[in-house]
């Protein structure tokens, strides 16, 4: 239970138990209290971003530019690219169960294609945070390591991981 919870509903007798005599006028005392939580319905939001030019008297048309990330007809947002890199990169969701999700909480139609893409762009951002990652265990005294078999595309592969005090690093490498 939390101490502010968002909303408190109070429920109060209305009539008696015993011989139904109306209570609406008795003072009431405070004996116990419950909480319920839940998560509200995720409802997908919509922002349609529209550009204008104008003309200046000189003749030139001069027009504005979409935002950052606003690249195609439809971009998928910070939030989706989040859920999707979670799910990938920590719940280990295949393709097909995420867009499954995204269909079936979210209402969103989210081809495994267009998850891919998502995942390559949000594997370039992270790009330099990885490096430093690496940085980080490189340069310490003591370093863990460990190396397990995997298969890569259909490939034999090693997926090592390296580990100091303050850092994990994970290196996966295709024969």
């Amino acid at each position: 239970m939390i101490a502010n919870p968002d909303s408190i509903i109070e429920h109060k007798p209305e009539f008696c138990n015993h011989c139904g005599h109306d209570l609406s006028d008795e003072p009431t005392t405070f004996i116990l209290r419950r909480q319920a939580v839940d998560i509200q319905p995720i409802i997908s939001e919509f922002t349609e971003h529209r550009i204008f030019q104008k003309i200046y008297a000189c003749g030139h048309h001069t027009k504005a530019l979409f935002p950052t990330g606003v690249n195609s007809s439809i971009s998928y947002g910070a939030n989706i690219q989040a859920i999707i890199a979670y799910m990938y990169t920590r719940q280990y969701l295949p393709f097909e169960r995420m867009s499954e999700f995204f269909s079936d909480v979210c209402n969103l139609n989210i081809s495994r294609g267009s998850l891919c893409t998502l995942l390559k762009y949000f594997a370039q951002k992270v790009q330099l945070a990885y490096e430093l990652i690496a940085q980080k265990v490189e340069h310490k005294k003591m370093v863990g390591g460990n190396e397990t078999g995997v298969k890569v595309n259909g490939k034999k592969g090693w997926f090592w991981t390296f580990q100091s005090q303050v850092a994990t690093y994970y290196y996966t490498f295709k024969q």
